[in-house]
């Protein structure tokens, strides 16, 4: 459990340091590429939204002015990406498999500040309809639970969040 937060730790100081805040002009073929995500917030909540079973909404504080990116092999493509025009590109894709038009899976990963223990939190969801406020550096998502994952949702304040974003083909988002 030490080693998995101590890596998150050290991707996410990566990923912040300033050094790494270029925004990189990207070099798409014609037949795109499959680009991952990791996005880092201080804190959030997810509650369950009334008469939608399944369904929660995510609130993220102190949302990161930047997303990082790579791609899968062959390309080795990576770098960082501001979390506003991501989250335009998102709702403007009209590609196949855009977010907008194909949500993606993120895993969830979080830590909640139990009475006598922290413990982590690790969730398979499906993502969409993002709002974005970078002033406020807040960001909401509605989420859903992945078919097949039994686990308690627990409406507890989270800290130290890392979201995993599935890939897409997401030319739009980067180039």
């Amino acid at each position: 459990m030490k080693k998995f937060i101590a890596a998150v730790f050290l991707f996410t100081a990566t990923l912040l340091s300033s050094s790494a805040f270029a925004e990189k002009s990207v070099n798409i073929d014609a037949k795109g590429v499959s680009l991952l995500f990791v996005q880092v917030a201080d804190a959030g909540t997810l509650k369950p939204i009334e008469g939608k079973s399944g369904y929660y909404q995510l609130d993220l504080k102190g949302v990161k002015d930047y997303i990082g990116y790579f791609s899968d092999r062959p390309q080795r493509i990576s770098g960082l990406y501001p979390t506003s025009k991501f989250i335009l590109r998102w709702h403007d894709g009209t590609k196949p498999g855009s977010f907008n038009q194909e949500p993606p899976n993120v895993v969830l990963n979080a830590i909640t500040d139990g009475v006598f223990s922290k413990k982590m939190i690790h969730l398979p969801l499906q993502m969409s309809n993002p709002v974005y406020d970078a002033k406020t550096a807040t960001l909401s998502y509605t989420v859903q639970l992945l078919p097949g994952t039994v686990t308690h949702v627990s409406s507890e304040q989270m800290h130290d969040i890392t979201l995993f974003i599935d890939n897409g083909y997401c030319a739009s988002c980067v180039a």
